[in-house]
């Protein structure tokens, strides 16, 4: 009872500081040194700040918007929006009243903006420590695209403690420690430390990062410290111990071929992860995936697949006199494709796929060199050939053309902005990979098909 008693007190105190602010784990952001972004999501950053009086105003401000913008704002918390890759600093300008004077400050922290990847899945917790030992726990996964790959951990006290946001040794400053008397961490790596005399990792500042490394589960016992020539100098505020279990959702290899049955539509697979090297092995059913030109020539080799595994459809440039080729179908005579290129094709069944062909319904001539802003904007065509001369398109070139499916944009094309197709949806870009056409399938989320 008196544990819990504690534990509500500092609680308490914790919300004054925070002017009465709920905190959701997981789902929000918390004061630290720097704070994972994704382009397009957004995250609430709460003020950091150690403030001993009543907090009167406070403004947030973004060092480069064109990385991470504010969107809300409240004078202890804001919400940012990733906008693009890159770093940017996050500033509030605070004002608060204490002992009979007002006193104006600045508060920041950095915000690293990444278009994708493990981290996005990265969280924010926070580890309470009081004069009695507390406890808490994670779960990460090796595969970080089911589960969380990285988690940042960041010690708490109550609002009066003074912590320690710097690299310097000096007394009086506190600090987030590893205790690895027992060993240091062998299922997750950490951010990087300072080594004490004693053996203890120090981490400046309030947090550290811990990623999944090995499938296991240890624990993980963490003390706030103040030091003294890299001893520490006394301990406050107890230990705080972490119990880590990494897991793996596993991505598992191609598989190798252990066994086939004579008639050559069964084998068994043994598969290995390439996160934790767990081993399994499948019986499958083997089908044949096969291609027709269809009129035309370059018809990819045959594929196997194998029960339950999905395939990837071939990016082999087929050619035919006069016509485009825009994708495969399971009909010979289909006016329109049901694949494109490098799909994923998952159905159990012997398959033929039969090439699709296209020709333009609106040819542009060969002399011209650029197509202007707004030239053809509007237009009812449906299937639009660009001819080698053509060097630069201009923005709005093609603005809301309802019908355009596809363009074929050859590789002399050097010069296309993004916003000469704005309004145009669906569309489906013809042209040499490597070139402006393929990057700017890229850009705008269109379907690219590659051509010779």
């Amino acid at each position: 009872m008196k544990s819990l008693m504690r534990r509500m007190v500092s609680v308490l105190l914790l919300a004054v500081l925070l002017l009465g602010m709920t905190s959701e784990m997981g789902s929000r952001a918390y004061a630290m040194d720097t704070i994972a972004v994704t382009v397009g999501k957004t995250r609430q950053i709460l003020l950091g700040a150690t403030i001993t009086g009543s907090l009167t105003s406070g403004s947030w401000s973004s060092d480069n918007s064109s990385v991470a913008r504010i969107i809300s704002q409240s004078p202890a918390e804001c919400t940012v929006e990733g906008v693009s890759a890159g770093t940017t600093t996050i500033r509030c300008s605070y004002r608060y009243y204490t002992g009979g004077t007002y006193i104006n400050s600045t508060w920041m922290c950095s915000v690293e903006v990444s278009n994708s990847g493990s981290d996005s899945s990265s969280t924010y917790m926070k580890l309470y420590f009081f004069n009695d030992e507390t406890e808490d726990s994670i779960t990460l996964d090796l595969a970080g695209v089911e589960g969380k790959k990285s988690e940042y951990v960041s010690f708490y006290t109550d609002p009066y403690t003074k912590l320690g946001v710097t690299s310097q040794w000096y007394d009086g400053l506190y600090y987030l420690s590893m205790d690895v008397s027992g060993g240091k961490p062998t299922t997750v790596t950490y951010s990087s430390a300072d080594t004490t005399a004693d053996g203890d990792l120090v981490f400046a500042g309030n947090t550290v990062r811990l990623t999944a490394k090995k499938v296991g589960m240890e624990t993980i016992t963490f003390r706030i410290c103040s030091v003294r020539n890299k001893r520490f100098y006394g301990t406050s505020y107890g230990a705080a111990k972490l119990y880590v279990r990494v897991v793996c959702s596993h991505k598992f290899d191609q598989g190798v071929v252990v066994a086939e049955q004579s008639d050559s539509q069964h084998e068994v697979v043994d598969y290995t992860c390439t996160l934790c090297g767990e081993k399994m092995r499948k019986e499958h059913t083997v089908y044949n995936i096969s291609y027709d030109a269809n009129g035309g020539t370059g018809a990819p080799a045959s594929q196997r697949k194998r029960s339950g595994n999905n395939i990837t459809l071939p990016k082999t440039i087929l050619t035919r006199e006069g016509w485009t080729f825009v994708g495969w179908s399971e009909q010979p005579d289909a006016p329109a494709a049901s694949y494109l290129p490098g799909e994923s094709f998952a159905r159990d069944a012997n398959t033929t796929f039969y090439a699709v062909w296209k020709q333009p319904d609106f040819v542009l001539p060969a002399s011209l060199t650029k197509i202007e802003a707004d030239t053809f904007a509007g237009g009812a065509f449906t299937f639009v050939k660009v001819p080698e001369s053509v060097v630069s398109i201009d923005t709005r070139a093609f603005e809301n053309c309802p019908n355009l499916a596809y363009i074929y944009i050859p590789k002399t094309t050097k010069t296309i902005y993004t916003s000469a197709f704005s309004g145009v949806t669906g569309l489906t870009v013809i042209g040499v990979s490597g070139t402006r056409a393929s990057s700017l399938a890229s850009q705008c989320g269109f379907d690219f098909i590659p051509a010779a």
